[in-house]
């Protein structure tokens, strides 16, 4: 029976690492495509940064991609899956 645990823990770590691979994988396909889209609409890129970390009050998030322009700072996050609302809708 310890071995059949074993085995599933194995497999549960390898499918954890699949799904980081994947949001790498979305994250670099999503950012030269996230630069083109703001400059074109007037923001002038000058960094654009990958899993940025905050912790605040015990709390932790990860931004996937942090843009910064000037004065300006877009925080997005990517996703491997398609969600029925707008993505307007989750800004605030």
């Amino acid at each position: 029976m310890r071995e059949v645990f074993e085995r599933f823990d194995k497999l549960s770590r390898r499918f954890g690492d699949l799904g980081n691979r994947l949001g790498e994988f979305v994250e670099a396909m999503v950012e030269p495509a996230l630069v083109d889209l703001f400059c074109t609409r007037g923001l002038d890129i000058s960094e654009v940064h990958r899993r940025v970390i905050s912790r605040r009050g015990g709390e932790t998030i990860e931004i996937d991609l942090l843009v910064v322009g000037g004065d300006t700072f877009v925080a997005v996050e990517c996703s491997g899956t398609r969600e029925a609302s707008p993505a307007g809708q989750r800004c605030q």
